[in-house]
């Protein structure tokens, strides 16, 4: 199953919305829980790409998203939603 993940730049302004997990490009998802929302937190910032991921669980799915967010020069943070189909 395909979900959404969002690239964003900026400063994030955080929001609730059911599914959405998000994080900045340089948290440490497994270590630092402190720096990532996981639970129903999105960002409104504009987006700068939409993308799908093909990832088998929501974990891999967040890193895979944290991944392309990396290889964005421009990206700060993302939203991954673990929801979307």
């Amino acid at each position: 199953k395909s979900k959404r993940c969002y690239l964003k730049k900026g400063e994030p302004k955080w929001y609730d919305y059911k599914g959405d997990m998000s994080a900045t490009r340089t948290c440490r998802l497994n270590f630092e829980p402190s720096c990532y929302r996981p639970h129903d937190a999105g960002s409104k910032t504009p987006s700068i790409k939409v993308t799908t991921v093909k990832a088998a669980t929501a974990d891999k799915g967040m890193k895979e998203c944290q991944d392309l967010c990396k290889a964005e020069a421009t990206c700060t943070h993302f939203t991954f939603n673990k929801n979307t189909k």
